[in-house]
């Protein structure tokens, strides 16, 4: 007679071992092109303005422009009678700056490539 020389029993937990190596590794390999992914995805500044209304004056001042330079050209008011105050005649907002003559109407404030709106006040 000839004699065993495996035992069938000791491939079931060989083979379990390995598939769970390589599941971690599978894992981890996934885990790291995600987290690579996402440290170098091209991060860019959001575009937007934070008006402050001020009923009294009739003027809405912009109290944030962003970290880009954006131009008043961009921007949709509504209704054209609002106009708006470059105080350094650069053509950008800055803040500071401001919408005025507002008393009696409601303004809605667009930006244009995006066609995003900004906002609506009222100011009657």
């Amino acid at each position: 007679m000839r004699k065993k020389l495996f035992n069938k029993k000791a491939v079931s937990p060989i083979v379990g071992t390995v598939l769970m190596v390589a599941i971690a590794v599978a894992l981890a390999t996934a885990v790291y092109i995600i987290l690579l992914n996402v440290g170098t995805m091209n991060q860019q500044t959001q575009r937007f303005i934070t008006f402050s209304q001020e009923r009294s004056n009739g003027r809405l001042t912009v109290v944030y422009a962003g970290d880009e330079e954006l131009e008043w050209s961009k921007l949709i008011v509504s209704p054209s009678s609002v106009e708006k105050n470059d105080t350094n005649n650069d053509g950008y907002i800055d803040a500071g700056e401001y919408l005025y003559n507002c008393t009696g109407k409601t303004v809605t404030v667009t930006w244009e490539p995006t066609n995003t709106l900004l906002g609506t006040w009222d100011f009657t």
